[in-house]
Formats: structure tokens, C-alpha cells, sequence
């Protein structure tokens, strides 16, 4: 999974992609400062990319069913039966 937080920047990320086979790279020299590394996806790359956009979608359909599934109970209830609404499961 690609996260990035203020402890673990994208160049972190990146190496920590590419020693676990999902990235390549190279390396670009540069007559304006320090050489340039480039990294793309590879084949395994690209599987990983695919399992976490299904598990994203997955999660991202199942709070849409809630959100819905909430709006349609506060609609369908007056504001004083609300407190007997039955558990969701």
C-alpha cells in the first residue's frame, strides 16, 4: 500500500516499494544538481496496484451501502423514535 505521512516520505515509500520487487529504476544524470532516480511499476507492481484498488473499492462500496442505508432510516423515522432503531449488523 502507498502511504505517505510527515515520518515517511514518498522517497522512503519508493525504496521501500522497490526492495520489495514492485518498482524499477534507473538513474539519470544531471548537469544541474544531483543525479535523478525514476522509478516505474513493474509486473508485480502493477498486481499489487490492482489487489489495493479492489480492496479500496470494496471498502468504499461498503460505506456507501451504510451512508445510504443511514439516510434512508432517518428519513423513513421521526426524530423522537429514533432511539428504537434496530442494530445494524
Amino acid at each position: 500500500m502507498l502511504c505517505f505521512s510527515k515520518q515517511d516520505g514518498a522517497v522512503r515509500t519508493l525504496r521501500r516499494l522497490f526492495a520489495a520487487g514492485a518498482l524499477t529504476s534507473y538513474v539519470q544524470p544531471s548537469e544541474e544538481g544531483p543525479h535523478r532516480k525514476y522509478y516505474g511499476l513493474n509486473k508485480t507492481g502493477r498486481g499489487l496496484l490492482a489487489e489495493s484498488t479492489r480492496t479500496w473499492n470494496h471498502f468504499a462500496d461498503t460505506m456507501s451501502v451504510l451512508l445510504i442505508e443511514q439516510a434512508a432510516r432517518k428519513a423513513h423515522w421521526p426524530e423522537r423514535s429514533r432511539r428504537t432503531w434496530p442494530q445494524v449488523r
